[in-house]
């Protein structure tokens, strides 16, 4: 018998451990305070350990009845408490709360997976069902199931010796503490930076509604500091509109070397972190932590990956030289700034004002048309259009929250069943909620004893708060980033099994998992789409036909230096998870021998690396950064599969949701890709789109051969 530590009186009132019941079984989130994580994470770990002592304990024989398939549930409850308490750390967290997450809630999740994965007795009935598949007569999810949780454990080095498995248990928890305290500094840093402005002449050609954030924004902190409060999240209309270049160049600079020093420092961080995953690498015999990384992964190895990434260096690089050249000659035809005297703060001002002079738009006026609220209407009716699901908003109040801005959907199908929940938290909150962009899961779907849990997502992103005189309007891009996010939530809300962990899209290949999320931005610049939700906020006129075609127009205009930073991250990722510890020197030395490569420009300062979370900060893109460049292209390759002005095709729509959203983790990304399109990927489907293939090569003929990993 196990005996726990607490009774249930000591978790009585948590809301952690026992949530008011929700429609749906949805998650409580209101009403969680600091106290109440600690002793709910330790109550979550003792039902685990009772679940698992269960089945290891077990006196008869190990069957996929009595070991696999209560293992998949033995978590159920930690993950919930896990999963919450991080979103409320995120986007509505008080410093308490994230302090919590990072040093008590990391580390002892990450501290009792270990306690599972390397327990020898567990592993050993996992291994007898194993060993026996052949003959279980299992179904297609059954057998995953299983293959999945005896792969989990061997690459938690259940097949280790003794001593390298405690070894491994140290640089887990190492690296727990190390990539939460990345994380922590970098959101930290971003959180902490203010820039008062007294004198409103300094922000020359900054509009008007960026100027009245920060003048609320100032209002609300320290108004004796200054009329005007800049912050991370607000600093983008400097980059593109303030004529003010030294201001532009302050607000660059401090950005550019965010985290290399001071109170947020992470270079120290970054080091450790490298040393440590090429240790744990080579605990499973691997040369390097990128090779292990991407050997779960479509590429499969870093060769695939190099070869692919120096493809995209000779045609993007190309590309943005070009580009640039053209910015450099308008900057001194504009303004007489000579093309030496031209610096990285000058870029994407002078990218902006070429862009509305050469498609002779106004991009501010543009925002005009895109407020928020039309555009999710928009984003509702395109998802019913493309899949046959309805999104309707529900009643506030009927479900909980992480904060009241925070809306609840309600996902129907065809024949008005409720088979989901989405929620979306979409304003930013300067110091309690994270400048992120996330897609999450709290729940994924599945079957248990006969009892269906439908998936519950949430999704983050950080637009401005709308105001008495004006809604919160957004950039293209931002509506761009709408469509990528609920992307990655309809993926949660589609994949359909009996097990949780085979619906949760986070576990699939780490390149194939931007796919389905990638291949819905092709949609937001879709003439039929922008029909649907660009109207004046004030006129309700529909955006004119000649500013639809300069959407469309413009879509490729700066491809080259946007696919040239790409290509630069993937290889500085490479890079850092390749070199040797021991020759690598400095973190600064690293991105400095990858920016000799990829760099077309002078008077870069900073690292990147300091902040770049994707790979430092505990995200699941470590080694494999690349991922985001794999999706891209594997994404254009899926929507060209749409008859050309046919992008709501039903029968290629339908074909989409069956192979690419709804598939659980029965198949590979590269079966779902293959059954979509009935041939493996083809590299030059986005050049070709980009218009770069006879720029770059003279003839399409005579482009790069496809870099892409094959079946």
């Amino acid at each position: 018998m196990v005996q726990t530590t607490n009774s249930a009186t000591d978790y009585a009132g948590n809301p952690l451990v026992y949530p008011r019941s929700l429609p749906y079984g949805a998650p409580q989130l209101d009403g969680i305070l600091p106290e109440h994580i600690e002793p709910a994470i330790r109550w979550g770990i003792e039902q685990n350990n009772i679940a698992i002592a269960l089945i290891r304990d077990d006196a008869n024989p190990a069957t996929f009845e009595n070991t696999i398939e209560p293992l998949e549930f033995a978590d159920t409850d930690l993950k919930r408490i896990f999963r919450i308490v991080s979103v409320i750390a995120d986007c509505n967290g008080t410093e308490a709360i994230r302090e919590l997450q990072e040093k008590v809630v990391s580390r002892a999740v990450a501290k009792q997976k270990d306690n599972i994965l390397l327990d020898s007795e567990l592993f050993a009935r996992i291994k007898t069902v194993y060993d026996a598949r052949d003959t279980l007569r299992l179904n297609p999810e059954q057998n995953e199931l299983l293959s999945d949780a005896y792969n989990r454990f061997v690459l938690g080095g259940a097949l280790l010796e003794p001593s390298l498995k405690k070894r491994l248990r140290q640089i887990n928890e190492e690296l727990s503490g190390l990539e939460g305290s990345f994380y922590k500094n970098t959101l930290d840093a971003y959180g902490a930076y203010q820039r008062y402005v007294t004198d409103e002449a300094e922000l020359d050609g900054v509009p008007e509604r960026a100027k009245d954030m920060y003048r609320k924004r100032a209002t609300e902190t320290d108004p004796g500091k200054g009329e005007f409060l800049i912050e991370a999240h607000s600093c983008g209309d400097i980059a593109a509109r303030c004529t003010n270049r030294e201001l532009r160049e302050e607000i660059y600079i401090a950005f550019e070397t965010i985290c290399c020093g001071g109170d947020y420092d992470n270079t120290d961080n970054i080091i450790q972190i490298t040393r440590l995953r090429d240790e744990k690498a080579k605990l499973f015999v691997y040369p390097n932590y990128a090779e292990f990384a991407l050997s779960q992964c479509i590429a499969g190895n870093v060769e695939t990956v190099v070869n692919f990434l120096e493809k995209n260096l000779v045609v993007y690089k190309a590309a943005a030289e070009r580009e640039m050249q053209e910015i450099k000659a308008f900057a001194l035809a504009e303004d007489g700034l000579p093309p030496e005297e031209f610096r990285p703060w000058d870029v994407t001002f002078y990218m902006q004002k070429l862009r509305e002079k050469k498609f002779k738009i106004n991009m501010e006026d543009l925002q005009d048309y895109f407020e928020l609220e039309r555009v999710l209407k928009g984003t509702s009716l395109h998802f019913e259009r493309l899949f046959q699901d309805r999104l309707r908003e529900a009643p506030r109040g009927k479900y909980s929250t992480v904060h009241p801005d925070v809306k609840t959907y309600e996902v129907f199908d065809r024949d008005g069943k409720v088979t989901g929940l989405l929620q979306a938290d979409y304003y930013a909150r300067p110091g309690s909620k994270q400048n992120i962009a996330k897609a999450r899961a709290f729940r994924c779907h599945s079957i248990r004893n006969g009892v269906e849990e439908i998936p519950c997502v949430t999704i983050t992103f950080n637009f401005p708060q709308p105001n008495p005189e004006k809604p919160t309007l957004l950039s293209l891009g931002q509506v761009q980033n709408i469509f990528h996010e609920f992307g990655h939530g309809w993926n949660f809300l589609a994949a359909i099994s009996q097990y949780p962990s085979l619906s949760d899209i986070a576990s699939e290949e780490k390149d194939w998992l931007e796919v389905a999320a990638k291949v819905q931005e092709k949609w937001a610049r879709q003439k039929v789409t922008l029909k649907t939700m660009a109207v004046h906020y004030q006129t309700g006129e529909a955006l004119p036909q000649d500013l639809l075609d300069k959407v469309q127009d413009m879509e490729n205009f700066g491809v080259g230096i946007n696919g040239l930073f790409n290509t630069f991250a993937g290889l500085l990722d490479i890079a850092f998870h390749t070199t040797d510890p021991d020759k690598m020197g400095s973190p600064a030395d690293i991105e400095a021998s990858v920016k000799q490569r990829t760099s077309i420009l002078e008077g870069e300062v900073g690292m990147l690396s300091a902040s770049l979370g994707h790979i430092f900060g505990g995200g699941p893109y470590a080694g494999v950064l690349s991922s985001y460049d794999f999706a891209e292209f594997m994404a254009a390759d899926i929507f060209a599969a749409f008859p050309k002005n046919k992008p709501y095709d039903r029968k290629t729509a339908k074909k989409l949701k069956e192979t690419i959203y709804a598939p659980v983790g029965t198949q590979t990304g590269m079966q779902q890709f293959i059954a979509m399109m009935g041939r493996p990927p083809d590299l030059t489907v986005l050049w070709d789109n980009q218009e770069l293939l006879s720029q770059t090569t003279g003839n399409k003929a005579a482009a790069p051969s496809n870099g892409l990993p094959q079946p």
